[in-house]
C-alpha cells in the first residue's frame, strides 16, 4: 500500500520521469520544481486548508502521525506540530516578501533560487536541465507537500488569496509578459474553484483509504465525506 502522498502525486511524477540510457530514472530540476513540487505544494496547501479544524487527520495524511497513536499522545503532538508548521509557513511568506501573489512565486521561484536560478533567466538556464535521481525527487516531493500543508493550515486567508490570484483569468498581454519569466505549463491550467479541488482531494483520500491502509478511522472517513457534501 503506497503512502497517501505517493498516491496523489503519481500523475505528476509519472509525467516527468525520464529513463536514461542505463535504465535509471531521472527528473530534470525544471520539471521537478515546476511540475512535481508545484503540484505537491498546492495539494498540501489545499489539504491543510480543508482540514485545518482536524489536525490529527491532517497529520496522519501528511505522514506526521502514525495510525495507532493514542488520542492523548496525538493531542500533545499536534500542538507542537502546529507550531512547527506555523513557523515553516511564516518563513515562506516572509521570504516571498512583496513578490506577485502566485504559487509560482511563493513556491517554485523560491526553491529554484536555492540552485542559483532566478526568474528572468527562465527557461534558458542550463541548471534547469540538470537531472536528479528518484531519491532526490522523493525528498522534494515530501518537503513540498509539507510546506504546502503548513501554509493552508496556518494562514487560510493568505492561502485563499494566493489561490485566487494564481488561477484568475489573465489578459492576453499579461500572459505574454508572464511567459517571458515562467513556464506556462503552470500558468495556463484551467480555472478550478477551491471548492472543486477540496472535493477532488477528499474523494481521492477516501479512495486511498478504501484500499485498506487502516490509517484512517471510520469517523475520519465520515469527516471527509461531510467535507465533500459541504463543498459540492
Amino acid at each position: 500500500m503506497s503512502s497517501f502522498l505517493i498516491f496523489i502525486a503519481e500523475p505528476a511524477v509519472g509525467g516527468v520521469v525520464e529513463k536514461t540510457f542505463f535504465g535509471k530514472h531521472k527528473v530534470s530540476i525544471g520539471s521537478l520544481y515546476n511540475v512535481v513540487g508545484y503540484w505537491a505544494y498546492q495539494q498540501g496547501a489545499v489539504l491543510g486548508y480543508a482540514l485545518r479544524n482536524n489536525l490529527k487527520l491532517l497529520a496522519k495524511l501528511a505522514g506526521l502521525l502514525g495510525a495507532n497513536i493514542h488520542d492523548k499522545e496525538a493531542e500533545e503532538l499536534t500542538i507542537s506540530l502546529r507550531e512547527w508548521l506555523r513557523k515553516m509557513a511564516l518563513e515562506q511568506l516572509e521570504e516571498a516578501g512583496n513578490e506577485e501573489k502566485t504559487f509560482y512565486h511563493l513556491y517554485t521561484a523560491r526553491e529554484l533560487r536555492t540552485f542559483g536560478i532566478k526568474n528572468p533567466r527562465w527557461p534558458s538556464d542550463k541548471a534547469l536541465k540538470k537531472k536528479v535521481d528518484t531519491k532526490f525527487v522523493g525528498r522534494v516531493l515530501r518537503s513540498s507537500f509539507i510546506k504546502g500543508v503548513a501554509l493552508g493550515l496556518n494562514f487560510p486567508t493568505e492561502f485563499i488569496n494566493f489561490w485566487e490570484y494564481t488561477y484568475r483569468i489573465r489578459s492576453n498581454s499579461e500572459s505574454k509578459e508572464t511567459s517571458k519569466i515562467v513556464d506556462l505549463e503552470t500558468e495556463t491550467q484551467p480555472f478550478r474553484t477551491l471548492s472543486e479541488v477540496i472535493v477532488e482531494i477528499c474523494r481521492s483520500t477516501i479512495s486511498w483509504a478504501s484500499e485498506g491502509s487502516g490509517i484512517l478511522s471510520r469517523k475520519e472517513i465520515k469527516y471527509l465525506e461531510q467535507l465533500v457534501i459541504e463543498n459540492e
